[in-house]
């Protein structure tokens, strides 16, 4: 355990509650360092969206709000829009088993 998580730990115990930590954390166990657990909630993505965002994410950097979506869109080049069109195509698929 490094020390940037146990002092994430401790600051995040410090905060009054109810509060909403949003991060991409790794599982901590709280409870090691006699601290309460707190509540943890996991959202699990589409794959296909996953690697969409991951993807443009290390294309076009960081961006927030949807508004960017049309700064970044033309720095695309055609072969990258009928991939993201193609994923986002068969994401939209059901599958029955």
């Amino acid at each position: 355990m490094c020390v940037f998580q146990v002092d994430l730990m401790r600051n995040i115990s410090n905060i009054p509650q109810p509060f909403l930590y949003t991060r991409h954390v790794h599982f901590l166990n709280f409870t090691r360092f006699r601290i309460e657990q707190p509540v943890y909630i996991n959202i699990i993505r589409d794959p296909i969206n996953r690697f969409l965002s991951n993807y443009f994410f290390r294309r076009f950097g960081d961006w927030r709000g949807e508004q960017n979506h049309l700064i970044r869109t033309p720095g695309m080049k055609g072969d990258e829009r009928y991939l993201v069109r193609l994923l986002r195509s068969i994401s939209s698929i059901s599958v029955l088993v």
